[in-house]
Formats: structure tokens, sequence, C-alpha cells
């Protein structure tokens, strides 16, 4: 992982699987919606720590997608990303990197 205000990842699962999931802290799902109201699903898993330099959190999730609706129904794929967060200011900022089938 890069150190923060950092521009570029590198994508540690390039053959991801639910292994990127068993390896998260915290778990839960994505739900995206495009304009014309489809649905992408996924499922992530990802840890992060306090940076008490900055006073910010840095997270890295691993996200697997698992379809949706619409253009999104045999949706595949994966997307990681790598970013800090300012709790005290709720925003935050990240890197994605990915692949999709759809």
């Amino acid at each position: 992982m890069k150190m923060p205000g950092s521009t570029s990842t590198r994508n540690p699962h390039p053959n991801p699987s639910d292994d990127c999931l068993r390896a998260g802290k915290g778990k839960g799902v994505f739900t995206f919606a495009a304009a014309n109201g489809d649905i992408l699903k996924a499922s992530y898993a990802g840890t992060a720590v306090h940076w008490s330099l900055t006073d910010v959190d840095i997270a890295f999730v691993c996200t697997i997608i698992e379809g949706g609706t619409g253009k999104f129904e045999d949706a595949e794929g994966y997307f990681d990303w790598v970013g800090k967060f300012n709790p005290e200011e709720n925003m935050g900022l990240a890197n994605i990197a990915g692949k999709i089938k759809y």
C-alpha cells in the first residue's frame, strides 16, 4: 500500500476469488445504480488503519462483483481500492482499479 497522497495502486488480486473476501476485517455489500435503474451488486472485505501523523484512516478494500439487474445481470469481476478517509470531515479519496465483464 502506498502512503497518503499517492495516486497509484497495485492490484494484489490478479485472479480474485473468495479468498479476497475471507481476508478482510470489515465486510459488507455494495449496490450501485445506473442512470437507467440497473443495479450492480458486489461483496467487499477490507481493513483500515488510523494514520496519526495526518489524522486520517487509510483503507484497503477488495470487492467481488456478483451480478445485478438489467445489463448487469451476469456481471462478474472485481475491483480493489486504496483510500484515505478523514472521519472528522466525513470525506475520503480512493484510487480504484479492477475489471468487470457484463
